[in-house]
């Protein structure tokens, strides 16, 4: 009876110990045998550290002209696999190794990243490959190496301006270059639901969906993209008479309403994933009574809201960064409801010079996307910026500046500020700090001063002349300022 016993309490047991085998693993095995993942970021000229991406996507930017200055990455979903990273950096050179999410570079100090080199570490190193590709100034997408190789440049001068990294399989071939990859291949199509004719047919490259001047309402639309070789979607969102701003969608999931006979007043598009770091969305929209806006790019408004304006059509089109985008300068992308004038007390004399008044009066028939606008008239060597929205422009930094040489004219019109950079110059030999990009290299910064760490030594103070290479010089309080305080996105108008 006993070994009866003793039999049955062993296979208990037996048993016990078979089903948590196969239940039970220790934390540390369950994650070491997870699919790794390998998670970075770039720290870009004028943006800063970008949002994180992960296995394959594109960190950093195409087609702007921006170098990278420093890079952190890690591993996720393995324990036993860790990642070292080494940055080659302009005038440094080759910095010391980093490892698992520290940063590889520089920041605050405008120098470029030129190359880099990546391994894994840890116990599960030997069972996978890592994999990376640059994409370098007047090269492009360079060849993917791997495992402790060198990508980018060492020697030329060049700057790095995107990053990939890829983790496989020991022994898997390597991913397709993105120069072998078939860009073209990408099509993004898109169609509107109109009042009175319902869903139209699906548009693409820029083709018009919906029906402009017939006076018929967009009540909702659609965006999807084609397969292709790359990762990523598309979302968007509407904002709707009586609703107003809707949730993100994507990948052809209805924006708007159907059935509810309700207006779409505005539109925002945005590409995520890796194709957001190849491509730029731009789209505009039709609007009663104001005809086609200006072309908006990667999320920002588009249309008008709290006036009850409807749109009537809409174009989009998809562009590889680096080529020829539609012109974004002189027009209205976007408009909120103008407020009610405030009474004010009749002023006990003038409150403005004649000058800063002509540019005052002037601001109020302007908008912007962000609560501030920036009006520069290079006759009167002023430069102002304003705070509030159409029609209703306070000044909250009057400056005195000076502008393009009759050889280096600066440009007139309108434009969106299109970056930020803490300083640049020391190539020739000085530096200007503080500059807010107004186009290309068109920029509102300082005065020159010497090269240091902070802005010391001033090299020319003028102010009031034309005597710039194209930019407009304000002093170094005001270029801070601006800095700081204005985003980017913000209109410029100069005349």
């Amino acid at each position: 009876m006993k070994q009866i016993v003793r039999n049955r309490v062993m296979a208990w047991l037996l048993a016990a110990a078979v089903i948590l085998g196969v239940l039970w693993i220790p934390a540390e095995k369950a994650s070491a045998a997870g699919t790794p993942s390998v998670v970075y970021s770039a720290h870009v000229q004028s943006y800063g550290w970008m949002d994180e991406v992960s296995d394959g996507s594109v960190a950093g930017s195409v087609g702007e002209r921006k170098r990278v200055e420093a890079f952190r990455m890690h591993i996720s979903g393995n324990a036993a696999l860790g990642i070292a990273y080494q940055t080659h950096v302009q005038t440094y050179g080759w910095q010391k190794e980093v490892y698992d999410g520290a940063v590889a570079g520089t920041t605050g100090k405008a120098k470029r990243m030129e190359a880099i080199r990546i391994h894994l570490t840890g116990a599960a190193a030997s069972d996978y490959d890592i994999y990376y590709s640059a994409h370098v100034q007047r090269i492009g997408w360079m060849n993917w190496v791997k495992n402790g190789e060198t990508a980018g440049t060492v020697g030329r001068g060049l700057r790095m301006e995107a990053v990939a990294v890829k983790i496989l399989p020991k022994g898997s071939p390597a991913p397709k270059n993105y120069s072998a990859r078939n860009f073209d291949a990408v099509q993004l199509s898109y169609r509107s639901h109109v009042q009175k004719k319902g869903w139209m047919d699906w548009k693409e490259k820029g083709e018009t969906s919906g029906v402009p001047d017939e006076e018929l309402r967009m009540e909702a639309f659609e965006v999807k993209l084609g397969s292709s070789d790359f990762s990523g979607d598309v979302e968007y969102r509407a904002h709707v008479q009586s609703i107003g701003w809707q949730k993100w969608v994507k990948n052809g999931a209805g924006a708007g309403t159907t059935g509810k006979s309700k207006r779409v007043e505005a539109m925002e598009i945005r590409l995520t994933g890796e194709i957001a770091g190849l491509f730029d969305v731009y789209y505009r929209t039709y609007v009663q009574d104001w005809g086609w806006t200006g072309w908006a790019k990667n999320g920002e408004s588009c249309g008008s809201t709290g006036i009850s304006y409807r749109m009537e059509a809409f174009e989009v089109k998809l562009v590889k960064k680096g080529s020829a985008s539609p012109s974004r300068a002189g027009t209205i992308l976007y408009r909120e409801a103008k407020p009610a004038p405030k009474p004010e007390p009749e002023p006990a004399g003038p409150k403005y010079s004649p000058d800063v008044q002509a540019l005052v009066d002037q601001a109020q028939g302007y908008s912007s996307s962000t609560r501030y606008l920036i009006m520069v008239n290079t006759n009167t060597h002023l430069t102002i910026v304003f705070e509030g929205s159409y029609g209703n422009w306070t000044p909250v930094r009057v400056c005195s500046c000076s502008v393009g040489a009759p050889e280096s004219p600066t440009i007139k019109g309108n434009y969106r500020m299109d970056s930020k950079v803490l300083n640049f110059g020391e190539e020739r030999g000085f530096l200007c700090w503080y500059a807010s990009g107004i186009s290309g290299n068109y920029l509102i910064h300082s005065e020159p001063y010497s090269i240091a760490d902070a802005p010391s030594g001033r090299l020319d103070s003028r102010m009031g002349v034309d005597i710039t290479q194209g930019c407009v010089r304000v002093q170094l309080e005001n270029a801070r300022w601006i800095y700081y305080n204005v985003p980017v996105g913000t209109w410029i108008h100069i005349d």
